[in-house]
């Protein structure tokens, strides 16, 4: 009988371990989903769940302490085309390295999530002063402003900051979240590392907005577009040398809407590639009509955005438009900007090439504007540089751009680029061109 309760107790024992061991892997799988559920895998920061019930916790805290609690929300910008273009494992190295940084800046005890893909979320209470999350920003901007070096490359990026503060944008977690929101995309308008307070002037703003993109959607299936051509002439002869297409659209009820306010629209919703296309096939039409006349101009050149080049098939789209129009090919220009040349070398000289050994001409468009950088003309296969209006807006007044015009215009012909000069404006502007031995002018000179 001792024997027999000794070996009860026993096994009573090691069930009773069973059941503590089953018992703690499951109380261990609660824990992991849980945790699973309110944080981001690849990050390992909260996720947007819990931050909205940390700022419900903040919000009921600072009632009492009467102190404010602050939402900055961080975009960084075109994430998504280093993405694109580079691979995900280099943004994801990327990501990984701007997180580092960002956390470096945080004071004891803030609150930093992932908010989306390319977005970061930072919870402040306990503040008594707008200052305090204006020189936290600041510091924030400061850190990432050196560029990261990843796989043999240098890749720099800007932010764009949303931030809203309770109780004085919002007494609930839903309005601070919009306001943030709202505040954020009104930074990102301006394209380049700012802060912006919510304020209530941006809800009217938001409403006008979601209005224009609705319309532009419309606008897109109804081809609503106009294609306006600014004319490029030879600066020696004063003959017509080519045309530059420049959309435009025709709002139904507002008239002409200008490209300055839906061409960021387009490119932010992914708008701007059927426009592109739009434009293209409109403005090859209008040149064969024009042939049909006996007074085409010798070229024809159409802009293209930087997410045509994220596709990988431009070529292809290129080739069908040709052949659809049998336009020749040695007449279109396709005109790129000098952000795309030094962001997307990998995926663009492989594209570039394919259209160059169609015969189409390719040209840098606005040099000047981003980078001001000729190192990439020794990579792609470029014919044409066309220089920014501001290179030449207090010429030849201003020494220094005298002396930076010169060295330009002498370097790309040294890479065998012929350099268009736009925003000519005055006859004074056009006497100095013509000493400074450029190609071809356009601008409202003309």
């Amino acid at each position: 009988m001792k024997l027999f309760n000794q070996h009860l107790e026993k096994k009573i024992g090691e069930r009773t371990q069973e059941l503590t061991d089953s018992h703690k892997d499951l109380e261990d799988a609660f824990k992991q989903i849980d945790y699973s559920a309110r944080h981001d895998t690849f990050s390992r920061l909260p996720n947007r769940r819990y931050l909205e019930q940390t700022i419900e916790w903040k919000i009921l805290d600072s009632s009492q302490s009467r102190t404010m609690v602050s939402l900055i929300l961080i975009d960084v910008d075109r994430l998504k085309h280093v993405n694109d273009t580079l691979g995900h494992s280099v943004g994801d190295q990327l990501l990984l390295h701007i997180i580092k940084r960002i956390k470096s800046c945080l004071p004891e005890g803030s609150f930093m999530t992932r908010h989306g893909g390319d977005e970061f979320a930072i919870l402040i209470d306990g503040i008594y002063y707008d200052d305090e999350i204006k020189e936290l920003t600041a510091k924030i901007i400061h850190s990432l402003g050196p560029p990261f070096h990843i796989n043999d490359k240098e890749l720099s990026i800007t932010l764009s900051i949303g931030v809203s503060i309770h109780p004085e944008h919002g007494d609930s977690v839903e309005e601070l979240m919009k306001h943030v929101d709202l505040a954020m995309y009104k930074a990102k308008e301006d394209r380049k590392s700012k802060v912006v307070f919510y304020s209530t002037e941006m809800d009217e703003e938001l409403v006008g907005r979601m209005e224009l993109l609705a319309d532009l959607h419309t606008a897109i299936k109804r081809e609503e577009f106009l294609v306006h051509y600014q004319p490029q002439f030879d600066i020696h002869t004063g003959a017509l040398s080519g045309v530059e297409a420049l959309v435009r659209w025709v709002h139904p009820l507002h008239g002409l809407v200008s490209p300055g306010e839906f061409i960021p629209l387009a490119e932010e919703f992914d708008l701007i590639i059927p426009i592109d296309e739009i434009v293209m096939k409109t403005a090859i039409q209008q040149f064969n009509e024009w042939e049909k006349e006996g007074i085409a101009p010798p070229r024809l050149s159409v802009n293209l955005s930087p997410q045509q080049f994220t596709q990988g098939n431009l070529s292809s789209k290129i080739s069908m438009i040709w052949m659809e129009t049998r336009f020749p090919a040695e007449r279109l220009v396709i005109e790129i900007t000098e952000s795309i040349a030094m962001n997307n070398e990998e995926c663009l000289t492989a594209q570039l090439q394919e259209i160059a050994v169609m015969g189409i001409q390719i040209a840098i468009d606005d040099f000047g504007t981003g980078y001001s950088s000729l190192s990439y003309v020794k990579k792609y296969p470029l014919n044409q540089l066309k220089l920014a209006r501001p290179f030449i807006m207090d010429v030849p007044a201003n020494f220094n751009d005298t002396a930076m015009i010169k060295a330009i215009i002498d370097l790309s012909h040294h890479f065998n680029l012929s350099v268009v000069v736009k925003g000519v404006e005055t006859i004074e502007q056009l006497k100095f061109l013509r000493t400074m031995n450029c190609e071809e002018v356009q601008g409202f000179y003309f």
